[in-house]
């Protein structure tokens, strides 16, 4: 049953793979090992601070298997209007999606229906079988998609799934399908990272030390402009390259050769919607109109208040 589940995903472009409930405990004691071994910066405290919270309290059914699933996720451009010019500002794989949902009926949407969205279609497909399930972010998802056997983590801490490279989103599902074996492997590092060092290059921050397994997290791009509060002095404002997130290392990556190009057109912003984004201080609430077109291209709420400090810092190169 578990087979034709994974089947059904793959008529739909994502890859699924099953692992019995209790190999979140493994996942528990690993995100403590990597922890307490020295690795405590802002993303690992959190990862260990929500382990309470892996499944649900408000399930309504027993927990017997939690699901991973990999599907294709290109980089979005949004276009902004300012001071007379087009912009194109890029939103990285797994942050974003090209006006959102899956992508029409092919996608699992009903005829003359809306698009489902991903999540929606995943456990429609466990509904068809029986199974209930809810979807959880407080999982490492990365890190558990590898020890399933979907993909291998890169030299920057990115998960690479096969041809899809990293241009993927992870959903992790808590299901009670019954789930005997398992296909549980170690969280490898990919075999071309070896012989390979362009992201170290890359990075605008230094962040990735070839010499040990974890980037320097907490001077990540990436993990910079994902937190409130300003950027710090030391930054230099050419590594900006991202609404959110950062490419530099993905863009250069030998495995992402195939999609490098790959950009969906997402949202327009006009001039004074780009004006009245900017002029939002932190803190404050994004209008909703413009909070609107974010959304329609999945982007979070957490991630949509940031976008003044982001967008700004993005325009200020130019």
């Amino acid at each position: 049953m578990i087979k034709e589940i994974v089947e059904k995903l793959a008529e739909r472009g994502m890859k699924g793979a099953a692992a019995p409930v209790e190999r979140l405990e493994d996942i528990k004691r690993e995100m403590d090992e990597i922890y307490n071994g020295g690795v405590q910066t802002q993303f690992t405290k959190w990862w260990v601070s929500v382990a309470d919270k892996y499944i649900p309290d408000d399930l309504g059914f027993e927990p017997r298997s939690v699901l991973a699933v990999v599907a294709f996720s290109p980089k979005v451009a949004l276009r902004f209007a300012y001071k007379g010019k087009r912009i194109d500002c890029i939103l990285p794989p797994t942050y974003g999606e090209a006006g959102g949902g899956a992508g029409g009926n092919e996608a699992g949407g009903e005829a003359g229906g809306s698009p489902k969205s991903e999540p929606e279609i995943i456990s429609g497909i466990l509904g068809q079988y029986g199974f209930k399930s809810k979807s959880t972010n407080y999982v490492p998802q990365k890190l558990l998609a590898a020890h399933c056997g979907l993909g291998q983590y890169g030299r920057n801490n990115i998960f690479y799934c096969g041809e899809y490279g990293s241009y993927v989103k992870i959903y992790t599902f808590i299901t009670d399908m019954p789930c005997g074996g398992d296909g549980w492997g170690p969280a490898a590092r990919m075999d071309a990272c070896e012989t390979c060092d362009k992201c170290v290059a890359a990075c605008p921050t230094g962040a990735i030390d070839p010499d040990r397994r974890f980037i320097d997290a907490d001077r990540c791009l990436t993990a910079l402009n994902e937190r409130d509060g300003e950027f710090p002095d030391w930054l230099d404002k050419s590594a900006h390259n991202s609404l959110v997130g950062c490419v530099k290392c993905q863009d250069c990556c030998p495995m992402n050769a195939k999609h490098a190009g790959n950009i969906a057109r997402g949202a327009e912003f006009t001039e004074s919607e780009t004006l009245e984004l900017l002029n939002c201080k932190q803190g404050e609430p994004i209008p909703d109109e413009i909070l609107k077109k974010f959304k329609s291209n999945g982007v979070w709420k957490h991630f949509a208040r940031l976008m003044p400090r982001n967008l700004a810092a993005l325009l200020d190169r130019l």
